[in-house]
């Protein structure tokens, strides 16, 4: 069944016909641009539908509904609070709206906070597919600086964490990191798939601007390991080398339906 998680309606229906055992509201703009035409895509397809869903999940008595928390989120370290982006603001106020529907309601929310994911499948407007997908295409990557500090973590790592938090009971109402736990440099990321794809044209950096005020902070591992018995696993390395792979499969598959098209 498809259907608009902006419609509250449509999503109760939805719950209510299918009484769930377990939610996972996963739907995002997933746009981190600091423009102002971000605030409304994010404000709906991050908070309304995530607001949709938590109200649903408290009318069918799911056991548990697990909400994708973000990395941009702003962090209460006594220092002024920094909202980066639109979409670190809805993603902020669905982690509110998740405690909330917890602690007042009874709703068993679990919030995972994955840094910053990569892998197979992910948008190709993103960082690391454009780069790849410029690179085997002979393109240099146009980036910024680069210096940026990054907690990278492979999609296959995180898919992991998901799982095991829906079946762990200490996990209800709780926030937890899901990343490395180390910080690498967008640049040095870029230089390394640039290793990994021979022959291809080194990346541009400077050539865009960086974002004001972005995120630099790694993962707290100690509450994923203690809660869902989690760490990463995926060396970066080996995680690019399997994207890059899966990358080059589809410009492969796509050439050849390409060529057979003209035939």
């Amino acid at each position: 069944m498809q259907g608009d998680l902006t419609d509250g309606d449509w999503v109760q229906e939805l719950v209510t016909g299918i009484k769930p055992d377990v939610i996972y509201q996963l739907a995002s703009a997933s746009q981190g641009g600091q423009a102002s035409q971000f605030v409304l895509p994010t404000f709906e397809n991050d908070l309304r539908s995530t607001v949709n869903v938590l109200l649903a999940a408290k009318t069918c008595g799911c056991n548990r509904v697990i909400l994708a928390a973000s990395l941009e989120e702003p962090v209460h370290d006594g220092r002024p609070v920094t909202i980066a982006s639109p979409y670190a603001a809805a993603k902020a106020s669905c982690t509110y709206y998740g405690l909330m529907f917890h602690q007042l309601y009874g709703v068993p929310v679990t919030l995972l906070r994955p840094f910053m994911t990569y892998g197979p499948g992910q948008k190709v407007h993103k960082l690391i597919p454009y780069s790849i997908l410029s690179l085997l295409k002979g393109e240099p990557p146009q980036i910024s600086s680069g210096l940026r500090l990054v907690d990278w973590v492979y999609v296959q790592d995180v898919i992991t964490a998901f799982v095991s938090a829906a079946v762990r009971p200490e996990a209800v109402g709780t926030v937890i990191d899901l990343g490395s736990g180390c910080l690498v440099p967008v640049r040095e990321v870029v230089n390394e798939i640039h290793r990994l794809i021979p022959r291809s044209p080194a990346s541009l950096p400077g050539a865009l601007p960086d974002r004001m005020m972005e995120t630099v902070r790694c993962a707290d591992t100690e509450s994923a390991m203690r809660i869902l018995d989690w760490k990463a696993t995926t060396a970066l390395t080996d995680g690019l080398s399997q994207t890059i792979e899966w990358y080059r499969k589809r410009l492969l598959q796509a050439s050849k339906a390409s060529g057979a098209q003209q035939d």
